[in-house]
This record gives C-alpha cells, sequence and structure tokens, in this order.
C-alpha cells in the first residue's frame, strides 16, 4: 500500500487500503460494543409535563405560553 502510493498508483493501492480500513474495523466494533455493555447511558432527564406550571428549572415551560 506504501509503495504504490508513494509513486502515485493509487488505483493499485485502492483494495489493498479498504482491505485495511475494513480488518481495522473489526475490532474496533467489538471494542466500542463492549464499551457500551459496560457504562450503559445515563438515564435522559424527563420532560415536564404540558399542564405543569413553569419553573427556572424547566424554562421549555415557558414556550408557548402567551
Amino acid at each position: 500500500v506504501w509503495s504504490a502510493t508513494s509513486e502515485a498508483f493509487f488505483g493499485r493501492a485502492a483494495a489493498p487500503a479498504l482491505a485495511l480500513v475494513l480488518l481495522s474495523a473489526l475490532p474496533m466494533a467489538l471494542l466500542v460494543m463492549r464499551e457500551a455493555e459496560r457504562s450503559p447511558a445515563p438515564p435522559a432527564d424527563p420532560a415536564p409535563a404540558v399542564d405543569s406550571p413553569p419553573t427556572p428549572d424547566h424554562p421549555a415551560a415557558l414556550v408557548g405560553t402567551g
């Protein structure tokens, strides 16, 4: 791959370069999936109910109140 790209034979280097990318994607995907299993995402902040009074904690409740 390196010698083909240094001599500007990009067409010749394309297939081996793609193989390197795909080969390295497999362990990366395994690491990402393992990390996702180890540390789950924190729970999302629940949205305020529509009929709840606006509070400073939830300024989005003030939108559309006229």
